[in-house]
């Protein structure tokens, strides 16, 4: 087993606001009742191998412990979401204050464990042009490609009272991000602007004393194709249906039988913490990048929700998951740190690991939740954050990819940003 550890989308295209040891283990790993390998980490990879051409590390041990960590969330996901379909049903049969605020307790609960599954977005999650993607993201959280004037004029239409009917709408008016909308804006006023035929033609006064109702109604169906989403998600990895797990584990036709693709593609899938956590949630709305003026809150993700500090807080917990293999002190579980050790990068083991928890250390020293308030009155602890992540990205990126000679897609940001 592995000793102590310190203390603690790939390489996505930037979205339209800024325009992404011994090496001995013992003979099974496991955790938390997981078998993650058999035999022992001397395993020979053969051509499959990959890490400058070493071969006394399992790495097919390695993508099975990943693989049982991802699919372990996409479970507790699916869990929570079918919890939030069933809530929401129930306010849009009875649209009381009580039931609303159960409904947001849960869309908090649901969402966060998906913003950790947001750096674990390999096979069926992911696009189509990367290995085994279904692009089930889409249905469940489509951020940033959410339009709340676009929400609202759903609400005009009213025919989002029935899941199959919203589920022909628009990524942009449905999923995680509808919601958000719909369980908490309170006010009678709406996201478009003034010349919008919504407002000009009179049709938002029309439903106004409706909105409660009708925000239900839709929230309910949003919610029921999010746990319908979040179930063939789940499904397509357990091993009793889809078996993504064993494909991921054993690389199959999937990966051309390679263990070293399959490796590419979960690292792929780390880089959300730079183009999308880094980026997008805090260069832009710290006024870093892509805002014209000195801040720009209104650019914050989930901000109705007041969920912008914990969103990116998860992340970094989903991107330290995969580093370890599972939690940062969990000795049986095996993650790219243990490559590394394998390898004899114990400096940059410990050095990544403690950028990692340096950057939680710095969300946790923001007292307030909503991150809109941080930049109105102290911007500088959005930037010390958005420094801290930068710090993880460039050891990822620059570093532990050259390591582990890791492969990125040819389109892959390699600068230092």
């Amino acid at each position: 087993m592995k000793s102590g550890r310190p203390s603690t989308m790939g390489w996505l295209a930037l979205g339209a606001a800024i325009l992404a040891l011994p090496l001995g283990h013992a003979a099974c790993v496991e955790s938390s009742g997981r078998t993650y390998g058999a035999a022992s980490t001397s395993a020979s990879m053969g051509s499959n191998s990959t890490g400058a051409g070493q071969t006394g590390f399992d790495k097919r041990a390695l993508l099975a412990s990943l693989g049982a960590e991802i699919t372990e969330h996409h479970e507790q996901f699916a869990t929570r979401a079918e919890v939030l379909a069933q809530v929401t049903a129930t306010l849009a049969a009875d649209p009381t204050p009580a039931n609303l605020t159960k409904a947001q307790e849960t869309f908090r609960s649901a969402t966060l464990t998906w913003q950790r599954i947001e750096l674990m977005l390999v096979g069926p999650a992911s696009m189509t042009s990367l290995p085994g993607g279904k692009e089930l993201r889409d249905g469940i959280y489509a951020w940033p490609s959410v339009n709340r004037c676009a929400v609202d004029q759903e609400l005009a239409k009213d025919d989002h009272a029935k899941p199959e009917a919203l589920a022909t709408k628009l990524i942009n008016v449905r999923g995680l991000g509808a919601l958000e909308r719909l369980l908490f804006h309170a006010g009678d006023d709406n996201a478009c602007a003034a010349p919008n035929a919504l407002n000009t033609t009179g049709a938002w006064t029309a439903i106004q004393a409706e909105l409660p109702q009708r925000r239900a109604r839709y929230a309910a169906s949003a919610a029921r194709l999010v746990a319908d989403a979040a179930k063939q998600l789940h499904e397509a990895w357990s091993a009793e249906k889809g078996n993504f797990l064993g494909e991921l584990a054993s690389p199959g036709p999937t990966f051309g039988g390679d263990p070293a693709k399959a490796l590419d593609a979960v690292a792929y899938a780390l880089l959300y913490l730079d183009t999308r956590t880094k980026d997008l949630k805090l260069a832009v709305p710290a006024g870093l990048a892509g805002c014209t003026k000195a801040t720009c809150p209104e650019a914050l993700e989930l901000g109705e929700a007041k969920l912008s500090k914990a969103a990116v807080r998860e992340n970094l917990v989903g991107f330290q998951r995969i580093y370890h293999g599972g939690a940062p002190f969990d000795s049986d579980a095996l993650g790219f740190d243990d490559w590394l050790e394998a390898l004899g990068a114990t400096e940059l083991r410990s050095e990544l690991a403690a950028s990692i928890a340096a950057a939680l250390a710095a969300v946790d020293a923001i007292e307030e939740d909503d991150l809109a308030l941080t930049l109105a009155n102290e911007p500088k602890r959005v930037e010390d954050v958005h420094l801290a992540i930068r710090n993880v990205v460039d050891l990822y990126k620059a570093q532990l990819v050259t390591v582990l000679d890791l492969h990125p897609p040819s389109d892959a940001p390699t600068d230092n940003d």
